[in-house]
């Protein structure tokens, strides 16, 4: 693909408040391995979306 059409994105689209309660999980538990699923609405261990 050309680099002129990908876009550039400065900022991830996940909350600051969700990534933290992310990264707690991943450093209490070590590791997530989840299944690819587009159509969960919310992650099954964490309150996030």
């Amino acid at each position: 693909m050309d680099k002129q059409t990908l876009p550039h994105h400065k900022y991830s689209y996940i909350p600051k408040q969700n990534k933290k309660l992310i990264y707690e999980y991943l450093f209490k538990e070590g590791v997530i391995v989840v299944e690819k699923d587009a159509k969960i609405p919310r992650h099954p261990h964490l309150n996030v979306p």
